[in-house]
């Protein structure tokens, strides 16, 4: 009877093991799909520009930018408040 608590053991941390990389896969299938559909979006908006401006505009600050025109990101995270 002792010796199959400890396959019995491993079998249960088998699964658990399983069912995280079960997760970890869905969780970069996902996160690469996004990557890609972000960077397919980024070069057909801009589309006359170089590498270099696209990440210049992409890491440059939004102070003095007209704020109206991003109201609309911030509206339905504000009404879930």
């Amino acid at each position: 009877m002792g010796e199959k608590q400890p396959s019995k053991w491993k079998e249960i941390l088998l699964k658990i093991l399983y069912w995280v990389g079960e997760i970890l896969t869905v969780f970069i299938a996902g996160l690469s799909v996004l990557l890609a559909l972000s960077v397919r979006w980024m070069f057909a908006t801009w589309t006359n520009l170089s590498m270099d401006e696209l990440v210049y505009h992409l890491t440059a600050p939004l102070d003095g930018t007209n704020t109206v025109s991003y109201t609309h990101l911030t509206l339905p995270t504000n009404s879930l408040v």
